[in-house]
């Protein structure tokens, strides 16, 4: 009995949280769903896992269990841990779960701090639905854990709005050292989080706190390494690829180059040279003149001192080599980088990456480490149709890179305007966003795959440098309250009463799109220079948007800025429209206003419009189809547009109008449907036989 009550308290717990889950944040809920439905389809259309060159690497060094000396093996740790499941499904689920974790902490982070649901859901989206974020989940490389890592130490350092405790700082460091063993460029971000500490006056304790937690597993991490290579450090590569950097510019003539490095010069004019990976894994790299393996203590360390020689000569050259690949991340298109065989690893392709050569061994009856690993076939199976939806999905749907670089500036703009403050809270993950893309450049080369890591952090900055409170939301405050829309002035045959405009009635994004659809339909109706009435202008959009001139009329006219030509009227039609003269107007548009009409006063509508518009002038109306009604309940019940109920549509039927604006007043020319067939466009023309009986 008593398990069977504690049962019915476990269950009507997690109806509560759902249900309060599903109160306060039912916008990121519905877009997350999608979201976890694409990683899904990834799932079963690649299965269960896709394979890029430094994959085999990370697997071949968890079944011998060592640490590499090209890259830093913490990914192999943790392929080590759930080795004894034998499974490459279950590592791409638990990759594809940190993304969407990932996705949880910026919207919990944005929401911490004031920022409402629209825009922290709004932040999330990149990293939820970007093609090439989905890919990367499925490789197996430690992108992915490097990011969620990084992404929780950031978390709990901004958690506490009046600054982390102790504990947290020591939870905070070493999630930063195990994250260097995941991906060395987290070494560099240790000083941006000890700074940003340094900057906010957390205390020299807790900066202490964050160094020294997370040097623990880095250098348990090197003196593994130490024992293993002879050598107390993170890799044997570090020397090597930077050397590789600047061999795109480096010249022996401009440099005092010692004897024991001058067999590091190349003899190819640097404008001829290749990219800069190719000095390493190229056949003619300098590398290999050395007599042992490129990536040992000592050609490591002549290739660094060549390489600072290198930037301590010509320093602008690498300056402009640094700014060139970070200048790539913000291309609009992606372009095939650094070569088509590592480009092509980076999307769903029509077939699985084959297993190297390279990575063949006698292990037992397996004949690979990638197969060793798995006990079994480690080919990925290619199977459609889930392959063919998230490979024509990656094709299309991807964050280009200019719009990353907005993302960036509007953080940048946000932490100016903090510049009493230093920034605020929106400094921190700004500056890792920016590590995270100029880091890679000047120490190795640009690549598509370090950018990803990133974009969250960009898009968190943006949101906590304008979130309520800041510094950027007061900024943005004060630019409406400049730009906020004024009393138009009337021309002076308009009766006082309609010289006056109502406070603005709140819209949401979703509605002021709407009304757009709109408002490009009708454009297309309006004769050139028409003097159009508008019926229900709402703020006069139309006007700016066509250029027309005329009157518009609403009687929840909203504030706008004068529009040269047009006069507002804040009032019903046709009870409260002032005495105008027949025939006054080309066109007449009423957008998605006579479903608000009881039918029994349309035939008056009919006949007073017909009165104000020239002989073959146009009515333009849009009209909602009845299926509308339903999704406008849901849509207002989510919040996501403010405009009229749906039972004030009065069950309103398209087809009516065809009775209403009738012969001999009007003929009908023209209907078609838009928004896949939710919505009507009709087009009537005053007819010359028909009068109006007037007074």
């Amino acid at each position: 009995m008593w398990r069977s009550t504690r049962g019915w308290k476990e269950a009507g717990g997690f109806r509560s949280l759902a249900a309060r889950t599903w109160s306060g944040h039912r916008l990121f809920v519905i877009v997350l769903i999608p979201a976890v439905l694409l990683r899904v389809d990834a799932e079963l259309g690649y299965q269960w896992q896709a394979w890029f060159n430094d994959s085999f690497e990370f697997v071949s060094n968890t079944i011998h269990f060592g640490l590499d000396p090209t890259r830093v093996s913490g990914y192999s740790v943790a392929l080590k841990i759930l080795q004894p499941f034998h499974s490459y499904a279950l590592i791409t689920i638990l990759q594809h779960l940190a993304g969407l974790a990932v996705a949880v902490m910026v919207y919990a982070l944005a929401r911490r701090y004031g920022a409402p649901a629209w825009l922290a859901t709004l932040a999330t989206v990149p990293v939820l639905y970007d093609g090439f974020e989905i890919e990367l989940e499925h490789l197996i490389l430690g992108d992915v854990a490097f990011l969620f890592l990084l992404v929780l130490a950031a978390m709990l350092l901004l958690w506490d709005r009046a600054g982390p405790s102790l504990r947290t700082c020591i939870a905070v460091g070493l999630l930063l050292g195990v994250a260097d063993c995941v991906r060395s460029v987290a070494v560099p971000l240790l000083p941006v989080f000890a700074v940003y500490m340094i900057i906010r006056r957390f205390g020299w304790r807790k900066v202490m706190a964050v160094v020294v937690a997370c040097l623990i597993p880095v250098c348990g991490y090197a003196a593994v390494f130490d024992l293993e290579h002879g050598q107390f450090a993170m890799g044997d590569a570090t020397g090597v690829f930077l050397y590789s950097r600047v061999m795109t510019f480096a010249e022996c003539s401009t440099m005092h180059v010692p004897a024991d490095e001058l067999w590091l010069c190349a003899v190819t004019p640097p404008d001829k040279r290749p990219i800069s990976q190719e000095y390493i894994w190229g056949s003619a790299t300098p590398l290999d003149r050395y007599q042992t393996p490129k990536f040992a203590p000592v050609p490591d360390q002549l290739a660094e001192n060549f390489a600072i020689r290198a930037i301590e000569a010509q320093p602008l050259d690498y300056a402009r080599a640094v700014f060139d690949d970070t200048w790539r991340v913000f291309a609009w298109k992606r372009h095939v980088f650094p070569n088509a065989q590592t480009y092509d690893e980076y999307v769903f392709g029509y077939q699985g990456t084959p297993i190297p050569s390279w990575d063949r061994t006698h292990l037992g009856k397996y004949g690979s480490y990638a197969a060793a690993y798995v006990q079994g076939d480690p080919n990925t199976r290619v199977v459609n149709p889930y392959a063919a939806i998230i490979r024509g999905y990656q094709r299309y749907v991807w964050l280009p890179g200019t719009v990353f670089g907005l993302i960036l500036l509007a953080g940048f703009g946000g932490i100016v305007a903090a510049w009493r403050r230093f920034g605020g809270e929106a400094l921190l993950p700004w500056a890792i966003s920016l590590a995270l893309i100029v880091v890679p450049a000047a120490t190795a080369e640009f690549d598509y795959r370090y950018v990803l890591p990133a974009v969250p952090f960009a898009c968190l900055a943006a949101v906590l440098a304008f979130s309520p409170g800041t510094a950027g939301s007061h900024l943005v405050q004060e630019i409406a309250a400049r730009t906020r829309k004024h009393e138009i002035p009337v021309p002076p045959w308009l009766p006082v009463r309609h010289q006056h405009v109502a406070a603005e009635k709140h819209t949401t994004w979703l509605d002021r799109y709407l009304q757009k659809c709109r408002i490009r339909e009708a454009r297309r109706e309006l004769p050139p220079g028409a003097c159009v009435l508008d019926i229900g202008t709402h703020d006069g959009t139309l006007f700016c948007v066509t250029r027309a001139r005329g009157v518009g009329i609403d009687p929840d006219l909203t504030a706008a800025t004068q529009i040269p030509g047009v006069t507002l009227v804040k009032g019903a039609f046709p009870q409260e429209l002032p005495s105008l003269p027949n025939e006054s107007f080309d066109a007449v548009t009423a957008l998605a206003v006579i479903e608000h009409i009881p039918e029994s006063e349309l035939p008056v509508w009919a006949k007073t419009i017909a009165r104000m518009v020239v002989p073959n002038g146009r009515l333009i109306i849009t009209v909602p189809a009845p299926a509308v009604d339903t999704i406008l309940h849901v849509l207002m019940r989510l919040k996501l547009v403010a405009g009229l109920a749906a039972h004030q549509h009065h069950r309103f039927q398209p087809g009516t109008l065809d009775r209403i604006f009738t012969a001999p007043l009007w003929r009908h020319t023209k209907h078609r449907r838009f928004q896949l067939g939710l919505n009507h466009l009709y087009v009537f023309e005053r007819s010359n036989r028909g009068r109006v009986k007037t007074g």
